[in-house]
């Protein structure tokens, strides 16, 4: 049984963490590529959640100019061509406004921000409050009752939906998808943990409890970054929320925010088929190297298609076939595949040894010129080049023994 809502969520930091100015915010150029290969492996979703994008984080109130609208519309019409919905989201959770008339100027704000992309053809959007303070507290100057953060927003999110909603009805449009990432959004073990406990369960339930059932809520798995994500875990996370609600994972699968050095772009593993029993949908967070990301997401989307079937191993050489058109180059990027860092213990795998450079760099150069069945794909061994070319990854391939070292820095 395929994930009902699958795809990806452009959700990474990225040259918030780097000096290298190719690592920030992929172009539209480079969105189109992974939308067309989302279209050719059946997927349906693209949220946009990109944590460097200041107008959609810390400066969310401002207004995109005329002209980014027009290339944000343009990718919209990209997306729902090749049947996929795509998603804008916010992240005001670091200064949105708690109580009082503060809250309703922001509530307008955020609504205003969702209506532009209505206009543009946008029918989903999302609310991460993902990164703001953990616990907070704020006095409602009508009632003077404290109110908690759970409830602030819950609030916010349904004001917001209620206001964008009112405009699309205006529009005579309907059914618009709505996504929320809670301040907490892993566990369950952060809920039974001694260290605030309490107050973290508090602030789901409430938030569950008075935010609109329609919103479907995002969960990062046992983890931030999981490694595994079983069927037991995501029953536990569903059952907490209860039926009304939909969970959707947000799985941070291949994404190297986090690392300056690695790209992460062995198949997906470690993800139980049954997780598809009890989530909505399962979205994955991509790398920064947005060409090289086309590599691990073709075989999420495998998963995601059929997890019952899926073969990790199968998966990688049958995606890599589709870029590369012999056998011996598929070898090449096979063995530079998995000999990749793992994003789990950011370590390298040296049981699976890297091709001797200069024959790497020559079989990346045959494989770049021949046909390519995904766009963008000639632009994945330029990815590929820069990280396992640069002088660290020369000591780890000259390494004779076999077993797991850690990625000289």
């Amino acid at each position: 049984m395929a994930f009902e809502v699958r795809g990806v969520i452009e959700g990474f930091f990225g040259h918030c963490y780097s000096q290298d100015p190719a690592r920030g915010l992929w172009t539209m150029q480079q969105r189109m590529w992974v939308a067309d290969l989302m279209a050719a492996k059946r997927q349906n979703t693209f949220v946009y959640a990109a944590k460097c994008d200041r107008k959609s984080m810390r400066d969310w109130r401002t207004a995109y100019t005329q002209v980014e609208m027009q290339e944000w519309a343009a990718f919209v019409r990209y997306c729902e061509e090749r049947g996929i919905t795509f998603v804008y989201g916010i992240s005001p959770g670091a200064n949105i406004s708690m109580t009082g008339p503060a809250l309703e100027s922001d509530c307008a704000a955020a609504a205003d921000k969702f209506s532009a992309f209505l206009r543009a053809g946008c029918r989903g959007f999302a609310l991460c409050f993902d990164d703001g303070p953990m616990t907070a507290t704020a006095t409602d100057p009508s009632s003077g009752r404290e109110v908690t953060l759970g409830e602030a927003h819950a609030t916010a999110a349904n004001v917001i939906r209620q206001l964008v909603e009112a405009r699309a009805a205006d529009m005579g449009l309907s059914g618009l998808s709505w996504y929320l990432c809670p301040r907490l959004y892993s566990g369950p073990e952060m809920l039974t943990h001694p260290h605030m406990a309490s107050v973290k369960r508090t602030y789901l339930e409430q938030l569950n409890a008075i935010s609109d059932p329609t919103f479907m809520f995002f969960w990062t798995g046992i983890a931030v970054v999981s490694e595994k994500i079983t069927a037991e875990q995501a029953q536990w996370w569903s059952q907490f929320y209860g039926p009304q609600r939909r969970v959707v994972l947000w799985d941070n699968y291949p994404v190297n925010d986090f690392t300056t050095d690695e790209v992460f772009l062995r198949p997906c593993t470690g993800r139980e088929p049954g997780v598809a029993l009890h989530v909505h949908g399962m979205l994955a967070n991509p790398m920064i190297e947005a060409a090289a990301s086309l590599i691990p997401l073709a075989t999420v989307f495998d998963f995601l298609n059929d997890p019952a079937n899926y073969d990790p191993e199968q998966s990688l050489v049958a995606n890599l076939r589709t870029i590369v058109h012999d056998e011996e180059t598929v070898e090449c990027m096979r063995r530079l595949v998995m000999s990749s860092a793992s994003p789990f213990t950011c370590v390298v795998d040296a049981s699976t040894p890297l091709p001797d450079l200069q024959t790497a760099r020559e079989l990346l150069a045959q494989a770049c010129r021949s046909a390519a069945h995904w766009a963008g794909s000639e632009h994945v061994f330029a990815d590929l080049e820069r990280h396992f070319l640069k002088p660290h990854q020369l000591l780890i391939a000259k390494a004779p023994t076999a077993g797991t070292r850690t990625v000289l820095q």
